[in-house]
């Protein structure tokens, strides 16, 4: 129901050119709204279908969530760049900020909640992991320190999730646990112990 222009100009680009002269999205967009002024709606940056609302049409976040469920697993944002021609860089990282669902997973490589498998007592798990490293250390917990004991404490937990370093534990607790603790990787606190999370205020702190 929502299409934006630049998808739209990337799919049919060299016709576009070539027969009409449109040259770029928003030219495209002013000639779409021309010739077609009452079959959509049109906004700045896309249109709807008429009949469609924005409230309940997809949103980029909605179609990313929806194809890497569709996959099955992380999927690298060159992925994604190719899934969606004319999707921005920012268009393409923003929704995994603003969106619970989507999360990142390593470097450049992304997921979602759907393809994840966590129950209430995994949550329940991890959480005592994490509160017993945070009490051991001051309020400090560092991603390989988490990702240490969480190997001894609930392997299940990480094979069936495919979670093999520290940095895709990191993300999944901070997904679980964003409103408890402080999370800025690789550093995790207790909620206000660090102003910064600092290179310097965690060592003084750890000393």
């Amino acid at each position: 129901d929502r299409i934006f222009y630049t998808e739209l100009y990337s799919e049919f680009e060299g016709v576009l050119n070539l027969t009409f002269g449109i040259d770029n999205y928003n030219y495209l967009h002013g000639v779409l709204k021309k010739y077609y002024p009452f079959e959509y709606e049109y906004s700045k940056d896309y249109l709807l279908k008429n009949g469609a609302s924005g409230s309940s049409a997809d949103t980029i976040s909605d179609r990313i969530y929806d194809y890497i469920c569709e996959i099955g697993h992380p999927v690298t944002k060159k992925e994604l760049m190719q899934q969606f021609p004319g999707f921005s860089n920012v268009m393409i990282i923003t929704p995994f900020v603003n969106d619970k669902r989507l999360l990142q997973w390593e470097y450049n490589c992304y997921s979602c909640s759907g393809i994840l498998d966590i129950e209430q007592t995994d949550i329940n798990t991890l959480k005592i992991i994490l509160s017993g490293v945070l009490n051991e250390n001051n309020g400090y917990s560092s991603d390989a320190m988490l990702y240490k004991r969480a190997k001894v404490e609930c392997p299940a937990f990480l094979t069936k999730n495919n979670m093999t370093s520290c940095m895709n534990l990191y993300y999944v607790a901070s997904m679980l646990f964003d409103e408890l603790f402080d999370f800025r990787r690789p550093h995790i606190g207790v909620r206000g112990r660090f102003e910064s999370f600092s290179s310097k205020e965690v060592v003084l702190h750890m000393m």
